[in-house]
């Protein structure tokens, strides 16, 4: 489980990944709704996502499957968005390296 303190995050192509946003926000879980992360133009997408209050913030845990991160290697940007009173807002983004496998030789 990965726990954002900046905003870089790092996987691997085809390898699962958890990600858990904890977010600094005035905001409480329940103002929050349609909850997205998004990498890239279309990259991964990943909707209905909940929120939960943990000691004056809010966590979001993203998890991402092999499938999801089956992608082509790069940096792309990302951002985890929500739906607050009616209006689109980000909560936090910032850039997602995607390396190739590791792979070993004999």
């Amino acid at each position: 489980m990965s726990h954002v303190g900046t905003a870089k995050l790092h996987g691997y192509v085809a390898r699962a990944t958890s990600i858990l946003l904890d977010i600094d926000t005035a905001n409480e879980a329940g103002d929050l709704s349609s909850i997205r992360f998004q990498v890239g133009a279309g990259v991964i997408n990943k909707t209905g996502l909940s929120a939960s209050d943990v000691a004056g913030n809010i966590n979001i845990e993203v998890d991402l499957t092999a499938s999801d991160m089956t992608v082509t290697a790069g940096t792309y940007a990302w951002e985890c968005l929500a739906t607050i009173g009616g209006q689109d807002t980000t909560l936090v983004g910032g850039s997602f390296r995607i390396d190739a496998q590791l792979t070993t030789t004999n």
